[in-house]
Parts: C-alpha cells; structure tokens; sequence
C-alpha cells in the first residue's frame, strides 16, 4: 500500500490552491508520497512546497480515502492547510499553479479531486472522514493507461534529459488498534497471542485491507465485541521502517464491562499492567486528550512493538 498526503490551501480571497499534474493534465490539489520516518503532517508541507513553492502547515485532517488501484492501492491523507510563506513556482510535476475560484471548480479536474476539495472546504473540526474511492470505468482505464504508457514514457523522458531514476515510494504495512471503553471510562486490553504482553485490540492489514476494516474485524475475533468506530485517535509511524498503526476510538452495544471476554481486562489511564506494551500506551493516552484531534507521533523503534 502506497501512502500519501493531499493539501487543501485557500487564500484570503476563498480561492483554492491547485496545481496541473505532468502525468494526466489534470487540476488536482497539491500531495504526494509519504517517505519513511516522516509524520503524515510534514509530508503534505514538503510536497506541497516541492510542487507549488509555497511553505504550509497542516492544520486538520478531514479524511482518509482509500483508492483500490492496480498493481499499487493507495490510501491518502486529506488536510487543511493555512499558508505560511514561499512564492508559487512550478516544477517538473507541476507545470501550471495557481490559486483558483471554487465556484464552479475549475477543469479538467477528475471527480475524485472534486470531492476532496468539497468536503475539505465544508469541515468544519470534528472526527475526519474514513472511506473508499469507487472507481469508476473510466478511472480504471486511465488507471491502466498512466501504468502502462504514461508513466513508462515519464520514466525514458527523465533518463533523456539526464535525471536521476524515479525512485517508488515505500510501500506500507498498516496495523489498527482500537480504544474502548466502559461506563467508568476504563479501557479494554487483551492479553497478546503469546501471552507475555497485555495489548489494546486490534490487528496487521491483510493485502488490499483498509485499516478501519481491520480495527473492525480484528475486535470481533479478538473479543467478540461488534464495534461502531467513532474517531481516529492516532496516527503512528514507525521511524525505521514502512510500517503505521491507526489508532480508532470505538463502542460497542451495553457495558462492555459486564461481557465475559477471556484474556481480557479494563484498566484506568495510568494503571496499565506493568507488561503492556509502550506502544499502546502511548496511543491510549492519546485518545484520553481533551483536544479531540487526531495524533500524529513518530515512534521510535525501541517503544514501536505493535504485533
């Protein structure tokens, strides 16, 4: 799974940044790949300023969508900047940029970019939005096209003028581990497959499985529990390696505290067992946060034991 980062900017007139893409010559909000030791967050500001020139800072994720493309499924981080400096320039993949009206948006612009920057340009705080991208006919023609033609020609074209090789991006092993708690706001942990750990539920993505349905399915086999997601607490990168946790907030039907769960216990923030993983802990405690916002934090190898 590729991940990346999309930034919605506007200027003090209302007008939204957009750049046209190299590869399909469509308008399209500035983003790109995320790198490996690097938050969600400072991936949207360096793409946007390596396609636009312009420096921004993430201010509030709105949503994560899932495309379910071929050979590579993506799943892309959608936030609101505000603009903090820089000059518009363009770049090899951005050869036209500018700020433009959002009413009507303007085109060629795929129906997928229309969406984001709509539903970026009416939240207005709370939960961010999780789901998928349905592709239509056309999208997966042109899905086949850019990977068969466009992207091949790109690639003869940078090797012609002399350029280094494109390198892919990383590709990302995902994890979700969901936060429940009881009437007295403790929270659910379960005791680890090989019993030497106690964890919060959850699981590693399966291929081509978003991390929401994992958090999902992952609580039922673990404790039978039929869970409603209602927040993503947490984002977690690993800092060595292509591997991110999803943490969600969820609750189920009753007191979850009066289910008979076998290897399973409810612990106050702060009264963990000696044996939880720091991991958890630190996504539990970040869920406990009056902000209500998600959590971006790099966990460093020696605390990032997730599964």
């Amino acid at each position: 799974m590729i991940i990346s980062a999309t930034g919605i900017v506007v200027d003090h007139y209302g007008d939204v940044l957009l750049i046209q893409r190299d590869d399909t010559r469509t308008l399209a909000p500035p983003g790109g790949a995320a790198e490996i030791g690097e938050l969600p967050p400072q991936t949207v500001a360096r793409e946007v300023r390596e396609e636009t020139g312009l420096i921004v800072m993430a201010v509030r994720l709105v949503g994560l969508y899932y495309i379910p493309t071929r050979p590579n499924d993506y799943l892309t981080f959608l936030f609101r900047c505000i603009m903090r400096g820089g000059e518009i320039t363009t770049s090899d993949e951005s050869p036209r940029v500018g700020f433009f009206k959002t009413t009507p948006l303007p085109s060629p612009m795929l129906a997928i970019h229309e969406e984001r920057i709509q539903r970026s340009l009416a939240h207005r705080g709370g939960p961010p939005y999780w789901g998928s991208d349905s592709l239509s006919p056309r999208l997966r023609l042109g899905n086949l096209l850019m990977n068969g033609i466009i992207y091949p020609w790109l690639q003869f074209r940078r090797r012609r003028a002399g350029h280094a090789p494109y390198i892919p991006p990383p590709s990302w092993q995902t994890h979700a581990r969901v936060i429940i708690r009881d009437d007295q706001g403790r929270i659910l942990w379960i005791r680890s497959q090989d019993g030497n750990a106690w964890e919060l539920p959850g699981g590693t993505s399966a291929a081509r499985e978003t991390p929401w349905e994992t958090a999902v399915h992952s609580v039922k086999t673990t404790t039978g529990l039929d869970t409603e997601l209602t927040d993503l607490c947490g984002v977690y990168p690993c800092q060595e390696r292509a591997q991110m946790t999803f943490a969600f907030a969820g609750k189920v039907e009753g007191n979850p505290s009066s289910t008979e769960l076998a290897e399973a216990a409810f612990f106050a923030l702060k009264h963990e067992p000696e044996d939880a993983l720091p991991s958890h802990m630190v996504q539990a405690a970040d869920s406990c946060k009056p902000d209500q916002e998600t959590h971006f934090r790099l966990l460093p190898r020696a605390i990032s034991k997730m599964d």
